[in-house]
């Protein structure tokens, strides 16, 4: 009997031509997707920023619940991360890649481990006055923004710039 052909098994990553997709754009020049606001991404990052935090409270406003209040800003820093490091010039830009990594694997444990006390106690009393008022609930969200993009500068500037330094080790 012939040999069955080998079956292949779908990659739990992303293809590879996606970031390729995102680093032609980010090479063609400033009239292009990637470059269209801004060379580093500072500006992009900031309306991505601005674009989850509202949707996350629209969601809250909806339910009158800030359960995902923490978990939208540990979220948004990933999103940021990952966005700004697939639009970087170049991807074998080992101080982004690691910076990325470890900053995103912080990040993703601080958001479940307050996603799981919120949860466990049923709310937060932060939130206790404003959930009601969307007007001082939205200023709570707005804080949320500046303190998300101000504390991603730092990696969103490493990723945006494409500089790949030795690192030493």
């Amino acid at each position: 009997p012939p040999n069955p052909r080998p079956v292949a098994l779908p990659s739990p990553l992303p293809p590879p031509h996606l970031f390729a997709l995102f680093r032609t754009y980010r090479k063609a020049g400033p009239a292009t997707m990637a470059h269209v606001i801004d060379e580093d991404n500072f500006v992009l990052s900031l309306l991505v920023t601005i674009a989850i935090q509202l949707a996350f409270f629209v969601g809250a406003v909806w339910t009158q619940s800030e359960n995902l209040y923490d978990f939208a800003g540990g979220l948004n820093y990933i999103i940021v991360f990952v966005l700004t490091l697939a639009l970087a010039n170049d991807a074998s830009n080992t101080r982004g890649i690691i910076l990325t990594t470890m900053v995103s694997a912080s990040r993703a444990l601080l958001a479940g481990f307050l996603l799981y006390r919120v949860l466990s106690r049923k709310g937060d009393k932060r939130f206790e006055e404003a959930r009601e008022n969307p007007c001082a609930f939205l200023v709570y969200w707005v804080f949320q923004m500046a303190w998300v993009f101000l504390i991603a500068s730092p990696v969103i500037y490493v990723n945006g710039s494409g500089a790949d330094p030795d690192i030493g080790a």
